[in-house]
């Protein structure tokens, strides 16, 4: 539990967050002004912008299901740094989110809203049922004779001796009495029978039976290829350490009656947003009047405006404004059709629309020689980029809500990588800027609690601010590091001004 770094507006602490949070001063010099029992003070922030774990045992991570994200200890810490007013926000996964959420209201948090983060680019993770049923019958019985393969195989060869005799990854499952035990195929039991003793007759069934069923299963019906996008591999290569594989031929037709029924079945629909938990701490007297006390408790509307797409855009927009028309009687009643309340502040034209509770995220587009085009414009024009573009792609629905550029595998200034390691789940600067802005003022200092690779830090300082980051795994602090060190480029969404 350490002050990692600290250098100007930015401190990162290393260590789990709990710890940090309420962690008694002793050893630390009175001379940096921490309250005598606390490392950090009550009411220290403004806000807290934060992405911890979703607790879905991600890619095996132990920090992904450790049920801390769910915890109300820590969330009652982060209240206590809070200002009175400040807002939280925290991701959460669409499945697990609601758990968070519950936590942090336990913890003495308001919910004030959610907000949606929708993106183009997700995975599906949906099982075939059909495959699954044309595995079902057999599964039992498999399992049972690669048991009887196994518990023969540990004693004559060890999981290591049998990588090297073939050179592959297989030796944990021909010994294992555990997870995925395997029988081996022909091919790869002739390269161990050198090593092997007199191999029981019982064996050399198993082992010709594991043959028939790989071809069985050669001979089914290719249908097409399983092949992962372009991204997808990249980023297993890069973050996973694996090769980019080969386009797998698929064989995914159901060959069993119970199966051919639910062909075309699955588990899962493809993942296409996160939830953000917009939450503050409780307040005394009115919001006018913790603003100017504490500078918490509203959030920036006009500096996170959604511009028109055009003129033409915002002409349409003023025109359908319909809340002049809802006035009042001299009595105070409503009514539709007074139009005496003339000025519609939320549609002040020269400021954009009214931020929402839904922001985008999307790829690139490409034209047909695979140039990027469109928002590509925001970090300098490509060949193929063209006004008539991007009116087209800001011709829809997405015009209505701020939209952050997204790619699965971002450049370095997305995504650091130090002695190669990435971090897993790094979320676009844009919207992290966004978010910064909205509930923080130019000034304020925000509070990260699950750093990750740093992208709160990056956003908070580009934005003006000051940020503290607490992040436990070591892996992860030379990726906070290069990410802050580098030169900071100027906010995404130019200049904006504190109301005084």
């Amino acid at each position: 539990m350490t002050l990692h770094y600290e250098d100007g507006g930015l401190r990162l602490w290393h260590g789990p967050n709990l710890d940090i949070l309420r962690a008694d001063a002793l050893g630390y010099p009175h001379e940096l002004g921490y309250h005598p029992d606390r490392l950090i003070p009550d009411a220290t922030y403004d806000s807290v912008i934060t992405d911890p774990p979703y607790e879905l045992g991600f890619m095996g991570k132990a920090w992904d299901s450790s049920g801390i994200a769910y915890s109300v200890e820590v969330w009652a810490e982060v209240l206590r740094v809070l200002k009175p007013g400040g807002y939280l926000l925290s991701f959460g996964g669409s499945r697990t989110y609601h758990r968070i959420a519950v936590a942090i209201e336990d913890a003495g948090f308001e919910i004030r809203d959610n907000i949606a983060w929708l993106y183009s680019q997700g995975f599906p993770k949906s099982m075939d049922v059909a495959t699954q049923i044309d595995k079902l019958d057999a599964a039992a019985e498999r399992r049972t004779r690669a048991l009887t393969f196994t518990s023969w195989m540990r004693e004559h060869l060890t999981a290591q001796r049998i990588n090297e005799i073939t050179g592959t990854a297989m030796g944990s499952h021909y010994v294992t009495d555990k997870e995925q035990p395997s029988i081996a195929t022909a091919d790869l039991f002739d390269q161990l029978r050198p090593y092997l003793p007199a191999v029981p007759a019982e064996i050399e069934q198993l082992v010709a039976d594991r043959t028939i069923e790989s071809k069985n299963w050669a001979a089914r019906e290719i249908t097409g290829q399983h092949e992962k996008p372009a991204a997808a591999q990249v980023w297993r290569a890069g973050v996973v350490g694996g090769a980019i594989k080969p386009a797998r031929e698929k064989r995914d037709r159901a060959f069993t009656e119970a199966a051919q029924k639910w062909e075309g079945w699955g588990t899962a629909l493809k993942p296409g947003f996160e939830p953000i938990i917009v939450a503050r701490k409780p307040h005394k007297g009115t919001v006018a009047a913790n603003v100017v006390l504490h500078g918490t408790g509203a959030i920036n509307v006009d500096a996170c405006r959604v511009e028109f797409a055009s003129e033409a855009d915002r002409r349409e927009s003023t025109e359908k404004n319909q809340h002049a028309k809802f006035g009042t009687t001299p009595g105070g009643n409503k009514v539709y059709g007074d139009y005496s309340q003339t000025e519609a502040k939320d549609y002040d034209s020269s400021k954009g629309r009214f931020p929402t509770n839904v922001v985008l995220s999307h790829a690139p587009a490409y034209d047909g020689a695979g140039r990027v085009i469109g928002d590509a414009c925001a970090d300098g024009c490509v060949p193929g980029c063209t006004v008539a573009t991007l009116e087209a792609q800001t011709a829809g629905a997405s015009r209505f809500f701020p939209t952050f550029r997204y790619e699965p595998k971002a450049g370095s200034a997305e995504r650091p990588e130090v002695d190669g390691v990435e971090h897993a789940t790094v979320k676009p600067r844009g919207l992290m800027q966004w978010m910064a802005r909205l509930v923080t003022r130019r000034g304020g200092r925000v509070l990260d609690i699950y750093a990750g690779s740093g992208t709160t830090g990056e956003a908070a300082l580009l934005e003006g601010m000051e940020v503290d980051l607490i992040e436990m795994e070591a892996d992860h602090l030379p990726l906070i590091l290069a990410r802050v060190r580098k030169p900071l480029q100027p906010g995404l969404f130019g200049d904006w001004e504190e109301a005084s």
